[in-house]
């Protein structure tokens, strides 16, 4: 986006001991009294002993890598995601964290605007924000896994300290929109308990949308419709979807995977998904390998919220070569380049074999119809939201 801000987080460091307090170092931020850790921690963290690099399944499942935008090794996609989760473990070697900040006060009142302190800097003592951001921007760099947009920056923001609550998510909402000009898309992989008309959440992200950041959010995982969730059934947010995929690529011939006791064959829509005229794109969603903290991996990521952020890295990705586009036009766009449901299926309101047509890699759909006895929802056996395809990004 043409961001002055990149100049800050450059530092000329001649001696480990300037490196050190770097790391330490705090300024106060825009909109309320806090503090935030300036990230030369993600730019400098080492490597060290690391497995070496494989390509997620989720990645290959949706095209990313095969996008001319993806970048080689060594080398980030010029964009921002803003995490709203559980915190990120700083320093993974695999994640470029560029902010952290945890927003949590019991004594806030989202009535008088009161600010919320943040109270300690970037951790992740659940591993749930950690593996979110691993989806999205694992770094393109020969270790561990990587991302749909390698390398992004990572905007930290902590709601859950100790847990989430509706007064820190408003929070971290009204620090977005004051960074409106630097973030380029935020993701919410959490569902917080916001009144049934969750008015000021809808508003929220509303507005951050008007400032050109496109939110993107899980759909959830209770296996019913979004509508009337928070923020899953926010209209204005894209909500995603998950789908089981177990060997990146499309035609259903991957080994079946359990979620939830529930036997999930590859490129079905995922047992335990929300599902709804509120769902705008599926993504992969099982089995996912990603970071986890402190700098480790994991290969058993399950549930929409790991398939949010492959929409969240698609739209970093985007953005990084056209950052001018704005939320809606690169919706568009991204509806535009998604696999859509056979229309056999859609018209006969049944799986007449939505895995084919299939091209033997992402461009594929995936099957909707599980048995009675495994007690999914009927209204999860017809999902009809676009799978998302990122090859043609360029």
């Amino acid at each position: 986006m043409g961001k002055d801000k990149k100049k800050i987080a450059v530092f000329r460091l001649t001696s480990r001991t300037k490196l050190f307090w770097a790391n330490l170092m705090f300024i106060f931020i825009v909109g309320g009294i806090g503090l935030q850790a300036l990230s030369s921690q993600g730019a400098n963290a080492q490597p060290g002993n690391q497995p070496p690099q494989q390509i997620p399944t989720g990645v290959k499942r949706v095209g990313a890598d095969l996008s001319v935008a993806f970048p080689p090794p060594g080398v980030d996609v010029d964009a921002d995601i803003a995490i709203i989760d559980r915190g990120v473990a700083a320093y993974h070697p695999d994640l470029n964290v560029y902010r952290c900040l945890t927003f949590s006060s019991p004594k806030s009142s989202v009535e008088t605007n009161t600010p919320i302190v943040p109270v300690r800097g970037c951790r992740d003592e659940n591993g749930h924000g950690t593996s979110v951001a691993g989806v999205a921007a694992a770094k393109n760099n020969n270790i561990g896994t990587v991302g749909t947009a390698p390398g992004a920056r990572i905007w930290a923001l902590d709601v859950c300290d100790p847990v989430c609550t509706p007064n820190a998510m408003l929070a971290a909402y009204r620090y977005v929109l004051a960074h409106a000009d630097e973030i380029d898309v935020v993701n919410i992989s959490l569902g917080v308990n916001f009144p049934t008309n969750f008015k000021e959440d809808k508003a929220a992200i509303e507005a951050i949308i008007s400032k050109g950041v496109v939110v993107v959010v899980s759909a959830g995982n209770e296996n019913i419709d979004v509508k009337g969730r928070s923020p899953s059934g926010i209209p204005a947010a894209i909500t995603v979807s998950a789908i089981a995929d177990t060997d990146g690529k499309c035609g259903g011939k991957g080994p079946p995977t359990p979620v939830n006791r529930v036997i999930n064959p590859d490129d079905f829509i995922l047992s335990a998904s929300n599902f709804g005229s509120g769902v705008d794109f599926a993504a992969p969603g099982n089995y996912i390998r990603t970071t986890i903290p402190p700098d480790r991996y994991d290969n058993t990521a399950s549930d929409t919220s790991v398939a949010a952020p492959h929409v969240a890295g698609a739209v970093a990705l985007f953005k990084s070569r056209h950052p001018n586009a704005t939320p809606a036009e690169i919706e568009k766009v991204l509806h535009n380049d998604a696999t859509k449901v056979p229309p056999a299926s859609l018209r006969l309101k049944a799986p007449a074999d939505p895995l084919q047509p299939c091209d033997g890699k992402a461009r594929g759909y995936f099957a909707h119809a599980y048995p009675p006895s495994s007690k999914v929802r009927p209204g999860s056996h017809y999902h009809y939201e676009d799978l998302l395809y990122m090859g043609n990004i360029k």
